[in-house]
């Protein structure tokens, strides 16, 4: 699973915010160039190849703490 979440935009008023954490992050970057770019990075790192992974779930989110968070299970 991955987790991404987004900053929110520094021109939203700070009312504003505050009801865009949590909230689904519908912009750019698109969440399958997301996925694409970790599957790339973990390449040899994680697994052999990504053609072994057999399931993937994932969202984009915002948060004031941008982060990605990636979970595994075997």
């Amino acid at each position: 699973h991955l987790s991404f979440y987004m900053p929110i935009p520094k021109n939203v008023s700070i009312k504003r915010r505050e009801s865009l954490i949590g909230a689904y992050h519908i912009i750019r970057p698109d969440l399958d160039n997301c996925i694409k770019y970790y599957l790339d990075v973990a390449q040899s790192v994680l697994f052999n190849n990504d053609c072994t992974i057999s399931e993937i779930t994932a969202k984009k989110i915002y948060d004031t703490n941008p982060r990605t968070e990636l979970s595994i299970k075997a």
